[in-house]
């Protein structure tokens, strides 16, 4: 008879404050016992995972079906890892938004990028560049960065702490 072999412990995933990683490993489970029944959609994510948390991340939800459909052993970990990192870029993104918005406005302008590019880099950049990157990031067309463009530069530039 051969010896049993002892199961290696699921690691925990890294660096994950309590709270959040109790809310992704519920959201997560709740997915899994969802998809016992049916198959999952976008909305059962949305609803499930991403509201609880607050989170936007498309690639993150055809992640976690792919997830599931291969059904892999440590889902939960994976996912919760993954989840965690998204969770980190956003919040990281809304600090980034917060101190290029200095005043509050809830937008971003050309004189902001311009304070932060004295402020930090200490030089000048000119206008026409910093209008052109504002262009190139500007998913409404109105010349203004918004939150949710500022994420999706963070998640661009792979931003984390």
């Amino acid at each position: 008879m051969a010896p049993k072999r002892k199961r290696q412990p699921v690691a925990r995933p890294r660096d994950i404050p309590t709270e959040i990683e109790n809310t992704i490993r519920s959201a997560v489970k709740a997915l899994q016992r969802e998809s016992t029944r049916r198959d999952i959609s976008d909305r059962d994510i949305q609803t499930l995972v991403f509201d609880p948390l607050q989170l936007q991340d498309e690639s993150l939800k055809e992640e976690i079906i792919q997830q599931h459909l291969t059904n892999q052993k440590g889902t939960i970990d994976i996912l919760s890892q993954r989840i965690w990192e998204s969770y980190q870029q956003q919040q990281l993104a809304r600090k980034v938004f917060s101190l290029l918005d200095e005043a509050g406005k809830g937008v971003v302008v050309v004189q902001d990028l311009q304070r932060v590019a004295r402020e930090m880099l200490e030089e000048e950049v000119n206008d026409e560049d910093l209008e052109e990157m504002i262009r190139e990031f500007d998913q409404s067309g109105d010349g203004l960065l918004y939150p949710d463009d500022i994420l999706r530069i963070a998640r661009l530039v792979g931003l984390s702490e």
